[in-house]
């Protein structure tokens, strides 16, 4: 690529990539990402991101 682009991920690929995330930086057991929500006000953005420790991911897919 060259020059200034963008990069659009929806929910799910938003998920699987905090997922991946969690699994290489974590020792098991890692939590199941549930869900990704995003935030954005005048200044800034966040996100959400919903984690279930009870569904437990143990390996990377």
């Amino acid at each position: 690529m060259k020059g200034s682009n963008d990069l659009i991920l929806n929910e799910a690929t938003m998920i699987e990539a905090i997922q991946f995330w969690l699994d290489s930086r974590m020792v098991p057991p890692v939590p199941k990402v549930t869900g990704v929500k995003a935030k954005a006000d005048g200044y800034s953005s966040t996100f959400t991101i919903a984690l279930n420790a009870d569904a437990e991911q143990t390996e990377i897919k």
